[in-house]
């Protein structure tokens, strides 16, 4: 019987999380897993720019060589905008510290952002990005229409992975973990504990890691517990496996 799947990914990759992305990949390797998704911002809060960071891209290139896929996350990572509604404000302000760019924008905008995002990941990195997925999965219909005109391959929710063209969704749950402050760590660390019984049941599960959960100790030791779990249970696999296996299934 073949075991379920794990996607394992690395969020924020930007040049003022080098030395934790740094310490993740790290511990990926040592436990024996294969070089994970890297989710890059290009233009990280406007404060950085990959085009002018060769020390940096010089790394990002050796990651993907190695075997790591390419992944956009977003444009800025940074919400200017005041979100339309009571239920995007709530997401705006519960899930994210300001970081939703892409809740509330224009089709138009978010289109643009997306092809100069990509832009500067094709012409810095020397590799194309897969697939888009949103800063903290929030992306408004808008954003979405976007991204299935962007011509990339796939973008995520909370609850599913989305392969744009043939249109298919795949039910998969994600684990990560919240740093921002003390009862968001230890919430979030007892929701991924919780889930540990039920992982084998999820035919592809998704972990995804940011740089602060490998900073707080309490935030590593679950990350640690959770990867050698897996380890054992589950098989990681590549976003372009999932792209492959589904277009296998049309």
């Amino acid at each position: 019987m073949p075991r379920p799947r794990v996607l394992l990914s690395v969020h924020d990759v930007a040049p003022p999380f080098l030395k934790p992305i740094q310490d993740i990949l790290g511990l990926l390797h040592h436990l024996g897993f294969a070089p994970p998704a890297l989710l890059v911002v290009p233009r990280y809060h406007r404060r950085v720019d990959l085009r002018h960071l060769p020390d940096f891209t010089m790394a990002l290139r050796g990651w993907l060589d190695a075997g790591s896929e390419l992944i956009l996350h977003g444009h800025v990572h940074l919400d200017d905008s005041r979100p339309e509604g009571l239920v995007n404000r709530l997401k705006a302000r519960f899930l994210t510290a300001g970081e939703g760019e892409f809740l509330s924008l224009s089709q138009n905008e978010a289109l643009r952002r997306i092809l100069d995002g990509r832009e500067i990941l094709e012409s810095t990195l020397g590799h194309r990005p897969v697939g888009f997925i949103a800063p903290a999965w929030l992306q408004g219909e808008a954003s979405i229409r976007a991204i299935e005109q962007s011509g990339l391959s796939f973008y995520e929710t909370h609850t599913h992975l989305v392969r744009v063209r043939p249109a298919q969704r795949t039910r998969s749950v994600v684990i990560n973990w919240a740093t921002r402050t003390a009862p968001r760590r230890w919430a979030s660390i007892a929701y991924s504990e919780a889930l540990l019984p039920s992982l084998a049941f999820h035919d592809v599960l998704r972990v995804a890691i940011h740089p602060p959960d490998i900073l707080f100790p309490e935030t590593r030791r679950a990350l640690v517990r959770l990867l050698t779990r897996l380890r054992q249970s589950h098989q990681d696999i590549r976003y372009q496996d999932w792209l492959d296996e589904s277009r296998s299934r049309l």
